[in-house]
């Protein structure tokens, strides 16, 4: 698999990953503030759902830079897997 295709695959597949955990934070949220009527027997903070929408953002947007050959691959690998790790371990700390 030549450099270019392996980029792809991996900002592809960032960008899916990075979505969801954009997606999941930002439904939480609008659940627990917006939907009456549901007892939810645990519930995230705001400010950890705040905090996980921003690390989405973020991982999204470096992905797109990461299609579209903004920035380099090692650059990318870096700051990706340590958001990922930091997202990670925000929902795992309020357990």
């Amino acid at each position: 698999m030549s450099r270019n295709k392996l980029k792809t695959v991996c900002g592809t597949i960032a960008l899916i990953v990075f979505a969801f955990i954009l997606f999941h934070s930002l439904y939480w949220l609008y659940c627990y503030n917006f939907i009456t009527g549901v007892l939810y027997c645990y519930m995230y903070p705001n400010w950890m759902l705040l905090l996980n929408s921003v690390i989405g953002t973020v991982g999204v947007c470096l992905s797109i830079f990461l299609l579209k050959r903004k920035i380099r691959f090692k650059l990318f690998a870096i700051i990706a897997v340590s958001i990922f790790i930091l997202s990670c371990i925000s929902f795992v700390m309020v357990w």
